[in-house]
């Protein structure tokens, strides 16, 4: 038969085993919080594309940032393209909404928002200032095309870091509209 352990033997067994228990859960239980937390925070951080929360999430930017968006989706608009993303710490946050148009509408909206712009340029290759990429292209970042010009609102000044933007894209010869809002 087996060896026997004596008292004092099972007593330091047992205590080396809670012991080992209480640092697994001491280490271990921390650890799994932090992952189900971080995994949680990117799967809340991912930029959303459902025109349905278009109206809740514009109410939660700084109303400055958005008073130019549209208050609900034109019923006209025949394309609509949504991205959101809410940013978190050193990550930047966007809102922006894509509209086709009727052609008359897109020349009243251009009329109107070149008297709002402080600096405006064709693609986002040549603005003096930050603006934005375009997010409701292919679901990925991209530089507007040169037959977008950008319209930004914000007031440039060179020696102070700008943490946010605003403005719209517009496209005269597709007949579309940006309207966006940035920060970082």
């Amino acid at each position: 038969m087996g060896k026997k352990f004596s008292r004092k033997k099972l007593w330091v067994f047992n205590i080396c085993g809670i012991l080992l228990l209480a640092g697994l859960i001491y280490v271990g239980l921390p650890l799994c919080i932090g992952y189900a937390f971080v995994c949680a925070l990117d799967k809340a951080l991912e930029p959303t594309h459902d025109l349905a929360q278009y109206s809740r999430l514009r109410s939660q930017w700084d109303q400055d940032q958005v008073a130019h968006f549209p208050s609900e989706i034109p019923a006209e608009a025949s394309l609509k393209k949504f991205s959101h993303a809410p940013g978190f710490l050193q990550g930047g946050g966007h809102i922006q909404l894509r509209l086709q148009l009727p052609h008359e509408r897109i020349l009243e909206l251009y009329n109107q928002f070149s008297k709002q712009r402080t600096v405006s340029c064709r693609g986002n290759e040549h603005c003096s200032m930050p603006t934005t990429y375009f997010y409701t292209y292919k679901g990925k970042p991209e530089p507007f095309s040169n037959d977008f010009e950008i319209m930004v609102f914000d007031k440039y000044i060179p020696e102070k870091f700008q943490q946010k933007s605003h403005g719209v894209a517009i496209s005269t010869e597709s007949n579309e509209i940006v309207y966006w809002a940035e920060y970082w």
